[in-house]
């Protein structure tokens, strides 16, 4: 369903925000909630929590309208592992002495394999 707000100049910036709210943006919203339950955020983390509302606007315009969203995808999962960095005690690190989850904490996790990096990889 297209965003009827963006055809009418009438609507201050906040109306039109409102006016749609895709399923993307929904579950952001939904997480930031559930984050900010168990902590106050910072305000990296703030930023980075309107960061992904932006992206998940962006995904579900381009839905929308039948556009390409590969690259605001994979932009919005990076942003969230940042927002939400994987515990300690996730399974991939279980195994890994303290010392070197602790740097993986800091750095945000393991590193995942991204498009550009798999493409690389398949030219070797």
């Amino acid at each position: 369903m297209p965003d009827e707000s963006q055809n009418n100049p009438g609507l201050w910036p906040e109306e039109r925000k409102k006016a749609f709210i895709g399923e993307q943006e929904e579950t952001i919203r939904e997480f930031v909630a559930t984050l900010r339950q168990k902590a106050p955020l910072t305000p990296r983390q703030n930023a980075l929590a309107a960061t992904c509302l932006s992206l998940a606007r962006n995904i579900d315009s381009g839905n929308g309208k039948g556009r390409a969203i590969a690259n605001e995808t994979a932009q919005l999962i990076a942003t969230l592992d940042l927002l939400d960095p994987p515990a300690l005690s996730d399974p991939e690190t279980k195994d890994y002495p303290e010392d070197v989850r602790l740097l993986l904490e800091a750095f945000g996790g393991l590193p995942r394999p991204s498009s550009s990096t798999e493409s690389h990889t398949s030219q070797l």
